[in-house]
């Protein structure tokens, strides 16, 4: 399994021991996880919520909110609806609260590299920054003749 797989299926454990108040798991990053998610879920009583999130170049993949009641992930859809109120800044403060991050760590998240360039729609979505940085990893990838 991958690192995704093991990060998820702690994270979906944390939401079911309240240690952690909801847990996103994308199935374009790790589709075994979101399977097994869903039926981990739904057999010890946790809420799910269906989405279908953005990655950096816009195209949309399941993804699966689960949280021990339908409130976070209720406040996620909306903050998700309302994304265009808020600054790329505040929206990452107030996703990472919402996934039970703390203030500290996602002022932290924030000022560092990977806020302003990863494009995915939980991180506020794509860029100019983030793509500039697809493009150079294409770039890296095609092979010259």
């Amino acid at each position: 399994m991958n690192d995704m797989y093991e990060n998820y299926m702690r994270d979906l454990a944390l939401v079911y021991f309240k240690a952690k108040p909801l847990v996103v798991i994308e199935s374009r990053k790790s589709h075994c996880a979101y399977t097994e998610a869903i039926v981990w879920a739904r057999k010890h009583g946790l809420f799910t919520r269906y989405l279908m999130l953005a990655d950096s170049k816009g195209q949309k993949h399941l993804a699966l909110a689960i949280a021990q009641n339908e409130d976070r992930p209720n406040q996620l859809e909306t903050l998700l609806d309302e994304r265009h109120c808020y600054t790329r800044r505040q929206f990452q403060i107030i996703m990472g609260n919402l996934m039970g991050y703390k203030l500290d760590d996602c002022i932290e998240y924030v000022d560092s590299r990977l806020s302003r360039t990863c494009g995915c729609e939980l991180c506020g979505g794509a860029t100019p920054e983030t793509r500039l940085d697809d493009e150079a990893r294409l770039a890296r990838t095609v092979r010259h003749v």
